[in-house]
């Protein structure tokens, strides 16, 4: 790669750790501190909180249940509204 490569590489990361970071922070703390503690952030597809089951993270290599606690409405509230808008198949 040449050095304009690396920049916008080394740039991007940075700004996906960031995201990664702000989300992180309006999580429920019970699926925060296992998200951090696994130290997978790098694999991380997706977190999936359905209401009423275990909140689970999808990583390149499969599934992992994040709590055994279900997710409830409250939760979901306080990450939808610090989050945003959710598309048709509620992706945020």
């Amino acid at each position: 790669m040449n050095q304009i490569q690396d920049e916008l590489k080394q740039r991007s990361d940075l700004q996906a750790r960031e995201d990664l970071q702000t989300l992180l922070s309006i999580l429920p703390a019970h699926i925060r501190q296992e998200l951090e503690q696994n130290g997978r952030q790098d694999q991380l597809l997706e977190i999936v909180m359905d209401l009423g089951r275990t909140p689970s993270a999808r990583y390149v290599d499969g599934e992992v249940v994040l709590s055994n606690v279900e997710v409830t409405a409250e939760e979901i509230a306080t990450v939808e509204a610090n989050i945003g808008d959710f598309d048709d198949d509620n992706r945020a």
